[in-house]
């Protein structure tokens, strides 16, 4: 029986997580540890259990954190089905002082009768400056049975690094746990661009579905998600060959015609009907649906967010959307940013949607490469992480920031360069070429970097104000002087001007990416050249949706 079955990440890998077992994930930083954490949080406490999370953060921040990554914890906290504890800085030194022993009995106090499962995030602070293998050894030994005697499910997360710099605490852990997991980034594997990261099942007492390794992604309001590969999407395709086509319906608030629907579906299709959104994104990623019918509004997750994570996943299969009466023309609009395939409106006509439906499975939507996905915000900023972006889809990425500006209520700006030079000039374009890698440095991987033409380079800023263009421009201001150096001679004059312009949230008038663009390059100031004085980053507020 899988105790996780809101987490396709680990259904992928292992089929799920068994309850009452314990759990060892580690990895280095940036690789979605903590993330991980929140969505096995909010599994066991979605399916009932009361869970004690202990963390190195303060209750409040990893609270903060987990809504501002769309995994909100607040509801289980204040239903009292999760309890959050500080536990990491005084842990080892109460370890040491007073036994293993006793820091169970406060763990069982703190989550009370209810409990019956434990996060610990890390759990290397327990065993900071120990007594060698041996103790730890012993002391593993001792929380790991009596938390399986106490029959509560265990997650342990921790930072490889730190497992090493601890004699005999991996091994310890590996020999107790019924999997050890591994994340880490793709870099050196085929195609990173294509799976950031990576999953490794290093040990598993149950079997792997996926082999032992599971590209994934990070995913805003999903978390963790496995990747669809190439080598997948054609064994999919060799499957659907040999049996009837799968409909996914994801239905928070039936209505009358999803039965009906369902009933005629079932004569030619396998169908399956999930009630939220986190079930029909799990679903989606492990049986292999050939079309989904998903409503708008679903909860936790959306029928947009589901899409939408499906889309950075690279799953390819076709999803139709459902709203309610009312329909605006922005809502198709919507659907479609977010790499839907159709969307229809209920109350509907049953034949009409089955034959949509039926229309759906035959095909897979475009790839990534092409298609609505490049409308995508999130997926151009991926790209935008190894790659400089080609002017049209830079525009098609700023539009759709100007639009999500809109709906998160958080600003962005657009800073932009532009490089004049002699052309006389002995040094040519070398400066600029210098400037360029120091610009690419300094971009964060959620912005994205495109050259509008030779001698230009603009950068976007999400969920960026004016503060954080400046912080920005005094960033590539520091690398520029860096990789440039302050040579300057009379026989290679050139210099550097910069301009920004900050749309802010909650305004009316619209903005088109060109104007805005063209606006951008406007009333430029020397940034860095050769005899030119330095200045601040001039940056001006502009109206715009």
């Amino acid at each position: 029986m899988s105790d996780a079955m809101q987490i396709p990440l680990l259904e992928r890998a292992l089929g799920g997580l068994m309850p009452g077992h314990a759990y060892l994930f580690h990895g280095g930083g940036g690789v979605g540890k903590t993330v991980l954490a929140l969505q096995v949080a909010r599994a066991w406490t979605g399916g009932g259990r009361r869970v004690l999370f202990l963390t190195a953060d303060l209750p409040e921040s990893l609270l903060d954190q987990s809504s501002l990554l769309g995994l909100s914890l607040q509801p289980a906290w204040e239903r009292g089905d999760l309890v959050l504890c500080a536990y990491a800085h005084g842990a080892a030194a109460d370890v040491r002082a007073h036994g293993m022993r006793a820091f169970l009995e406060r763990l069982r106090a703190a989550g009370g009768e209810q409990a019956s499962a434990l996060i610990l995030d890390p759990i290397t602070p327990l065993f900071e400056a120990f007594g060698g293998a041996a103790a730890i050894e012993r002391d593993v030994r001792l929380l790991c049975d009596t938390l399986r005697d106490w029959r509560w499910s265990v997650a342990f997360l921790a930072d490889t690094n730190e497992l090493r710099q601890r004699s005999g605490l991996r091994e310890a852990l590996a020999a107790r746990c019924a999997g050890v997991l591994e994340l880490s980034p793709a870099r050196g594997r085929p195609n990173p661009a294509e799976s950031p990261f990576i999953l490794k099942v290093e040990r598993a007492r149950q079997v792997t579905p996926a082999g032992g390794l599971v590209p994934y992604a990070i995913v805003l309001e999903a978390g963790l998600i496995p990747v669809s590969t190439p080598s997948e999407e054609e064994s999919f395709a060799d499957a659907r060959a040999d049996r009837p086509a799968r409909v996914l319906l994801g239905v928070g608030e039936e209505s009358e015609e999803i039965p009906a629907l369902a009933r005629l579906l079932r004569r030619t299709m396998e169908v399956e009907v999930v009630a939220d959104g986190a079930t029909a994104l799990a679903r989606a990623a492990t049986w292999n649906p050939d079309v989904l019918l998903l409503q708008a509004d679903l909860k936790p997750l959306s029928g947009y967010a589901v899409c939408r994570a499906l889309r950075q996943g690279r799953y390819t299969v076709p999803v139709i959307l459902m709203t309610g009466k009312g329909r605006r023309r922005s809502d198709r609009v919507r659907a479609l940013l977010n790499g839907a395939t159709d969307l229809v409106q209920t109350p509907f006509d049953l034949r009409e949607v089955a034959g949509r439906i039926r229309m759906a499975s035959r095909m897979r939507v475009a790839s990534l490469e092409t298609g609505v996905e490049l409308h995508l915000l999130e997926v151009l900023s991926a790209r935008a992480r190894d790659n400089l972006l080609e002017l049209p889809e830079f525009l098609e990425g700023v539009g759709v920031a100007l639009r999500a500006a809109g709906r998160f209520s958080s600003p962005v700006s657009l800073v932009t360069f532009r490089f004049h030079a002699d052309p006389a000039a002995p040094a040519g374009a070398e400066p600029w070429s210098r400037f360029l890698r120091a610009l690419q440095r300094g971009i964060r991987s959620g912005d994205m970097l495109c050259h509008p033409d030779p001698w230009s380079a603009a950068a976007l800023l999400c969920h960026e104000g004016r503060g954080g263009a400046l912080a920005f421009g005094d960033r590539v201001r520091g690398l520029a002087e860096e990789a440039l150096g302050r040579e300057a001679s009379p026989e290679s004059p050139w210099r550097i001007d910069v301009a920004g312009v900050t749309i802010e949230a909650d305004v009316g008038s619209e903005v088109g990416a060109r104007d805005l663009l063209a606006q951008a390059f406007a009333n430029a100031r020397p940034f860095l050249g050769a005899g030119a004085e330095i200045e601040a980053l001039p940056l001006t507020g502009t109206d715009g949706e």
